[in-house]
């Protein structure tokens, strides 16, 4: 065992030791609604879904005419 007195940087000794402090209690983290994304996404999915079927739309109008 070493029998040093010069302890390492981050190291305390058993007297020197910080107290414990109780759990704190956080603040509140803001939450983000949810509603806006889910309609953005909605909007989106439909407007893709639109696309789609416009172009398959247009190309059974051109090979079926």
């Amino acid at each position: 065992m070493l029998e040093s007195k010069v302890l390492s940087g981050a190291a305390y000794s058993a007297d020197d030791r910080p107290p414990i402090r109780p759990l704190q209690k956080r603040a509140p983290h803001p939450r983000m609604d949810k509603r806006p994304a889910l309609i953005v996404v909605l909007l989106l999915s439909l407007g893709l879904w639109a696309a789609i079927w416009g172009a398959v739309g247009s190309l059974a109008w051109a090979v079926f005419r």
